[in-house]
């Protein structure tokens, strides 16, 4: 789990900056008790700069929330089950 602090109540979009390599796993998020979201295959056969990965926008409230990170397995390819996160972004929507 990640703690997401938010400054100010809203609508907000979490976007996550994730890489994609030749050991990185299967994985999903969900934001405090909100959907949870498809998982997504980190696997590439070489490291692959971060993409941008969306949650459905939220509501949420000031103070701090949960970001929790559901590992799914690996892809058959993938030597391990690693997870490059390289930011969180909060987006007011």
């Amino acid at each position: 789990m990640l703690k997401v602090p938010v400054d100010k109540a809203g609508a907000y979009e979490l976007q996550l900056h994730l890489s994609k390599a030749e050991d990185y796993g299967i994985f999903s998020f969900q934001l405090d008790d909100g959907p949870e979201s498809a998982a997504i295959d980190l696997f590439q056969p070489r490291l692959q700069p971060p993409v941008v990965f969306k949650l459905k926008p939220a509501m949420l409230t000031q103070g701090n929330h949960l970001l929790k990170i559901r590992y799914h397995g690996k892809n058959p390819n993938s030597r391990n089950p690693l997870i490059g996160i390289g930011g969180l972004e909060l987006k007011k929507r």
